[in-house]
């Protein structure tokens, strides 16, 4: 029961989102729509980062924010995390 409910939802997210991303490139301009969706991200992704204290170290910043890991992940495999 709770499978067939996750799915559901999963499944109504999808369409949801595709629906959505449809719309947005039928707009008639699909390199602006993508613009604005880089710019989105990058928005969100800078109020997701948390504020630190002045006496703690810097983070460290990853050379490709969101799929530097995945990259990682398929040119290394395991030993990506040894290198981590």
């Amino acid at each position: 029961m709770v499978e067939s409910l996750f799915s559901n939802a999963t499944s109504l997210a999808e369409r949801m989102f595709y629906h959505v991303l449809d719309q947005l490139f039928s707009i008639g301009k699909p390199h602006i729509v993508a613009a604005a969706l880089v710019v989105f991200v990058m928005a969100i992704a800078t109020i997701v980062t948390p504020k630190l204290d002045p006496q703690e170290p810097p983070l460290i910043a990853p050379r490709l924010p969101l799929v530097g890991h995945l990259l990682g992940l398929m040119i290394n495999r395991v030993g990506y995390f040894s290198d981590l």
